[in-house]
């Protein structure tokens, strides 16, 4: 029978790739033609789901809910009602693939593009606009690799909240945004399942925030670690009975 060695584990486990290098998964919203890519979210509400794949490992993102502020014209003219309204409570609201930018946005159902632009707005249901929040989650855990935005405001904030805690507030980030540029989110593992929260805020209503793509990382399971520990541990204690 062949004697199996840590030096024979290794390789093998080197070989079938269980714990290989993270794997980057791309969630494109630029890209109408891939099925898989920008159209479940256009026009989704709450349990749209876009699913991505490098080929190796696959990660599914779903909407777990859209807030918007509630705009209301009680006849002198549009204004905020201060209450925040939830897809998830049957209030309405959408992600939105915007035709012109091809970038995700929020669609605040409570207010059309051409009264938003009456009260110093932009372009309502194509951009992440004050206020505005899209809470999402992976099935997979995951760490953050880039964020790319289409445009933003200057002055204008945009917030990344993990399992409702505020971990990074950039100020009108434009392009891609990665490494140390992600503040505390980089290299932050979140779990499957826990609630993402994209939050725009700001002094003014037209962020223009969107966002054309998003790329994070598989976390790889420690099970090649695991088994490569337990081996040096079985070597040691037979190494002390030989001697």
């Amino acid at each position: 029978m062949k004697k199996i060695t840590c030096k024979w584990v290794a390789g093998l486990a080197l070989m079938v790739g269980v714990s290989g290098a993270s794997a980057a998964i791309i969630f494109d919203f630029v890209d109408d033609t891939d099925p898989n890519s920008a159209d479940p979210l256009d026009g989704g509400g709450v349990g749209a789901m876009m699913t991505e794949t490098d080929g190796s490992d696959t990660v599914t993102l779903t909407t777990i809910d859209i807030l918007f502020p509630e705009y209301e014209d009680p006849g002198t003219g549009w204004v905020a009602t201060g209450n925040t309204l939830s897809a998830k409570d049957g209030d309405g609201g959408s992600s939105n693939i915007a035709g012109t930018a091809d970038a995700l946005g929020l669609n605040n159902p409570s207010i059309g593009n051409t009264d938003f632009l009456t009260i110093g707005g932009g372009s309502e249901s194509g951009d992440f606009n004050t206020g505005e929040a899209w809470i999402f989650s992976f099935d997979e855990d995951v760490t953050f690799a880039n964020i790319e935005f289409e445009s933003a405001v200057s002055g204008n904030l945009f917030s990344v909240l993990v399992g409702g805690s505020n971990i990074v507030t950039l100020d009108a980030p434009d392009g891609n945004v990665s490494g140390t540029g992600l503040g505390g989110l980089n290299g932050l593992t979140i779990s499957s399942g826990t609630e993402i929260t994209f939050l725009a805020g700001g002094p003014v209503l037209d962020t223009d925030y969107r966002i054309e793509s998003l790329t994070v990382n598989v976390v790889p399971e420690p099970a090649t670690l695991g088994l490569l520990s337990a081996c040096a541990v079985g070597a040691f204690i037979i190494r002390r009975f030989r001697v």
